[in-house]
């Protein structure tokens, strides 16, 4: 994690488009880069200097050395990440997962720290998000886009449903190891943004439940 000593710092992040999104200008005595530490997943944001800057940074190794010595402070950690950071993607997330029925009642908190571990890809138009007969490792939730489902049948392709903004895909699929009889593809003019949850992160929230 990283602390601004001097100088300012714009940060960025990507939602729906390929474009990143301006999210805010940090001072000195802010702090980036907790959320990547403190909950073990991969940085969502992109920050940059915008002209000279000093800045203190913490290893991530020196960090959990610090944690296991005063577990309160990772405690209250987390709890200031969940109650400061509620960017659009975290209030998607928030909302559309309770669609999946036998995961509807697991705790809010859990959900939050779930949602810092989610990646947002982006596709082309006609662009293949799974084809039929691929291990399916991850619940898909459309933020942008339409999203054509089908099945191989013979050498024809059949289009058996069209999902927009709001709808999960795979939430079962991801339970087993089986191949999925349906593909998924890009069907929108311009681009698709699909809130990707790995299985790792899956499992890991099941263990929680």
């Amino acid at each position: 994690m990283f602390f601004l000593v001097r100088g300012n710092c714009d940060v960025f992040k990507i939602l729906t488009t390929t474009v990143p999104l301006y999210v805010a200008t940090i001072q000195p005595g802010a702090m980036f880069g907790e959320i990547a530490a403190v909950l073990n997943c991969r940085s969502s944001a992109s920050v940059i200097c915008k002209n000279y800057c000093t800045i203190a940074g913490l290893q991530i190794e020196d960090y959990f050395m610090i944690a296991m010595r005063f577990p309160r402070l990772a405690e209250k950690m987390a709890k200031r990440i969940q109650a400061n950071y509620k960017d659009p993607m975290t209030n998607f997330f928030m909302h559309r997962f309770k669609n999946i029925d036998y995961l509807a009642n697991l705790d809010e908190r859990i959900i939050e720290e779930i949602s810092f571990h989610l990646k947002v890809v982006i596709y082309q138009y006609n662009q293949e998000i799974l084809a039929p007969g691929q291990l399916c490792d991850n619940v898909f939730f459309i933020m942008k886009g339409v999203v054509e489902i089908y099945i191989q049948s013979d050498n024809n392709q059949v289009v058996i449903d069209y999902l927009g903004k709001g709808s999960v895909i795979g939430q079962y699929s991801i339970l087993g190891r089986e191949k999925t009889l349906f593909g998924m593809r890009a069907v929108m003019a311009g681009t698709t943004s699909i809130l990707c949850l790995g299985k790792d992160t899956f499992e890991t929230m099941r263990m929680k439940r």
